[in-house]
């Protein structure tokens, strides 16, 4: 079936599990950005994790690296963590951190559930060591590669996120509530994400704007919202 970003071509196999294709243009992540903004807060943990797996395709329009540079002026040294080295296991951990920066291609199932993608691709192998979050549709497998759904967060951080800060720069990462109120739910503060499909261009000038305001001009997430201005991507 067509999911109704009308981008994403589901597939639900015999065995019960589900899967799927994206087709949004080539080159793209997801396009309005919009959050769900809290009241100025500072996240319990000082610590963050800044996530890229598909680095080495938005590269150099990836804004992964200016994040974590930022972030490291202070927290201390950060460093953006790229490709394959982006796993099903470490997305597991993000509820560890105060801030999540996950710059990733998007997607929308069929039950309009935001997807947001990893770097690992499935294998015989690993669907076995990943049989669980498969089988009770916490993840899933799109395009080769594994994809997390907001039942993997609820259910990975049940032991709640430390009024964290997220922003997932992906396509469709803020088509809905189901993923923002995921994070939300569990303790996260303040969600960014796009509606629709957007270009790395829109992104990188985005996500380095909007970490250039909360790091260097110290503007609440609801200020430095307002302070990016024109959030269409124009392309």
């Amino acid at each position: 079936g067509i999911s109704s970003d009308n981008d994403t071509i589901w597939i639900l196999f015999t065995s019960g599990l589900e899967g799927g294709i994206i087709t949004h243009p080539l080159g793209t992540k997801g396009s309005p950005t919009t959050s769900s903004v809290e009241p100025p807060v500072t996240p319990e943990i000082s610590e963050a994790i800044v996530l890229a797996p598909f680095f080495d395709h938005f590269s150099p329009l990836d804004e992964s690296d200016h994040i974590a540079s930022k972030l490291s002026k202070i927290w201390g040294p950060t460093s953006a963590i790229k490709n394959s080295a982006v796993t099903v296991n470490l997305m597991k951990v993000i509820p560890q951190y105060g801030v999540v920066s996950i710059s990733s291609h998007g997607s929308i199932n069929s039950k309009d559930q935001v997807q947001i993608f990893t770097r690992e691709k499935a294998t015989l192998l690993n669907r076995l060591r990943h049989i669980f979050d498969l089988m009770t549709g916490r993840i899933a497998v799109e395009s080769g590669y594994y994809v997390i759904r907001p039942s993997f967060i609820r259910h990975y951080g049940r032991c709640g996120y430390p009024r964290s800060l997220i922003y997932i720069s992906a396509c469709h990462s803020k088509a809905n509530e189901s993923m923002s109120n995921a994070f939300l739910d569990k303790g996260a503060y303040t969600y960014f994400g796009y509606d629709k499909w957007v270009w790395p261009s829109f992104t990188y000038s985005i996500g380095t704007r909007l970490f250039n305001y909360l790091v260097d001009d110290g503007k609440t997430t609801g200020e430095a919202f307002i302070a990016l201005g024109n959030k269409i991507d124009p392309n």
